[in-house]
């Protein structure tokens, strides 16, 4: 999805509205543009790409910083403090390998773990920084909201005083509330259908659990382990406030506690949400890093009381458990660090779209950024209709009319569209198969290194005449006697451009026409 993420900060640079009626031209992801807006202001002094990736990197440091900083704030020992910021830079394969990537998650931690650090401080004044910055992250992604609730909650049951509950939680709503508002007037409503709309009509997919939830959750045995410990540590100092004995240590175990309690329980809906990825680990794994500090030195400090010999074995089990935890982690940079494949594959395919626009105008459904007139990405389509939404009319038109000069897919089936919400979804799939037939099979080139697969592959090209009359099963029997014939010339000359293909549609029409037998 970063080509499509360039395209959202391409417009923002350009002044061109992103939450605007879905199109064949644009579709927006389901994300607020506070990463869009950063990005597009450090582009005026660096390259887009480096702006984008920039923005990820600082935040990812940032970030790092704050781990240390707040698990010393929140009193743990230096040698302590220092191995949470190691494990969050190890926790890298752990979120999907997302730290410096061109997407706003980097970005939102980074907000999430300043603001988390500011409230440590306890004074009016870093109270309400905080509670601005968290309303402000936000508008990078909607999972802020959980952050506000469980936290402005701490601040009011853990004995602080109602003025810094509301220093805290009064500009942070102000804040949510007018720029929503207003990001919802000047789009005429479609920000909010787009970011709250869809995303609340795709649902939790609670079914997926066993695949979605438990691979992960049991790669992070200590996390696990820490975060219990945090939530008991909690719940003793619940028991503390109910009895009066509630200490400056119960004030902040229940504060931070609170942001643990949102990043993973944030963390886990988002992995059980539709299209969730990794990358959602992130909002959980930083306050775990700061937490394991913590935890690691109350228990050292509370055995070490005890006896020498006691104080030095919990030392010794609870390093044993972080370089277990660091042995899980462990990843080969070479196999997610780009090689010269990368870039030779990537310039295949850009010189390949090149090609094509000299017919006319090209979609790409699966990759932005890379065709000169940008087009909405296959992911907001999927967006689209799992939600129950369907894909844009303008979409359907340009196919029915043959409008693109090529269309090139990552899949044959790249545009059969599902939707479990309804019936009805329009599925581009006949259109396509009706109006176009498939020309040319892309060679092989290096998949992207980072979240899902995406490999522009099969070519399309208009039909000499539209395929009226044939049901579904037969334009699919015609595309794989087409998809057969580009397959076999690829593999013949996969460094040679296969032409026109036009023979391609014939001979595929010929071979329909005459065998019953086609797999």
């Amino acid at each position: 999805m970063i080509g499509g993420i360039l395209d959202h900060v391409e417009r923002v640079q350009r002044n061109v509205p992103l939450y605007v009626p879905p199109s064949a031209d644009w579709v927006p992801y389901l994300y607020p543009p506070g990463y869009y807006w950063v990005s597009a202001f450090i582009a005026q002094f660096a390259p887009l790409v480096y702006a984008c990736k920039g923005v990820s990197l600082v935040s990812t440091l940032v970030s790092a910083t704050n781990v240390g900083i707040l698990a010393r704030r929140l009193g743990a020992s230096h040698f302590w403090a220092a191995l949470g910021v190691g494990l969050f830079f190890a926790a890298y394969s752990f979120t999907g390998y997302w730290y410096d990537i061109e997407r706003c998650d980097a970005l939102f931690v980074a907000m999430l773990s300043t603001s988390a650090l500011l409230l440590s401080y306890e004074s009016v004044a870093s109270t309400v920084f905080a509670g601005a910055l968290l309303g402000l992250s936000f508008f990078v992604k909607q999972p802020a909201l959980l952050f506000v609730v469980c936290v402005t909650g701490a601040l009011l049951v853990c004995g602080a005083s109602v003025k810094r509950a509301f220093a805290f939680g009064v500009p942070c709503a102000i804040i949510m509330a007018v720029g929503a508002a207003a990001l919802n007037h000047a789009s005429g409503g479609w920000f909010w259908f787009y970011c709250f709309d869809i995303p609340a009509a795709h649902g939790m997919a609670l079914e997926d659990w066993k695949v979605t939830l438990l691979p992960p959750l049991l790669k992070c045995l200590l996390f696990e382990l820490v975060t219990l410990a945090t939530f008991g540590a909690m719940a003793r100092a619940l028991l503390r406030r109910v009895t009066r004995k509630a200490d400056e240590e119960d004030r902040r175990t229940l504060v931070f506690g609170a942001w643990l309690l949102a990043g993973f329980v944030s963390s886990v809906t988002g992995l059980l949400h539709p299209g969730g990825a990794h990358n959602v680990l992130m909002f959980w794994s930083t306050s775990a890093c700061a937490a394991t500090a913590v935890v690691a030195t109350r228990l050292e400090a509370n055995a070490s009381t005890r006896s020498m010999p006691a104080g030095a074995g919990t030392s010794a089990a609870i390093l044993l458990l972080v370089f277990y935890q660091l042995a899980r982690f462990v990843y080969s940079p070479a196999a997610v660090s780009p090689t010269q494949e990368h870039v030779d594959g990537a310039a295949l395919i850009a010189g390949r779209i090149q090609e094509l626009e000299r017919r006319g105008e090209v979609f790409v459904e699966g990759r932005g950024h890379v065709s000169a007139k940008r087009h909405l990405h296959t992911a907001a389509i999927v967006d689209l209709t799992v939600g129950g939404f369907d894909a844009p009319a303008s979409l359907v038109s340009n196919i029915e009319q043959r409008a693109y000069a090529a269309i090139v897919l990552d899949k044959i089936d790249a545009l059969k569209m599902r939707s479990p919400k309804q019936a009805n979804v329009h599925d581009l799939l006949p259109n396509l198969l009706r109006n176009y037939f498939v020309s040319e099979r892309l060679p092989d080139v290096s998949y992207p290194l980072i979240g899902f697969g995406s490999q522009p592959t099969w070519v399309f090209l208009p039909r000499k005449t539209p395929l009226a009359g044939l049901s579904d099963e037969a334009l699919e029997r015609r595309a794989r006697i087409e998809s057969t014939t580009a397959e076999e010339r690829m593999q013949a000359a996969p460094t040679r451009v296969q032409g026109d293909g036009w023979d391609i549609e014939d001979g595929a029409r010929w071979a329909d026409a005459n065998t019953r037998d086609v797999p």
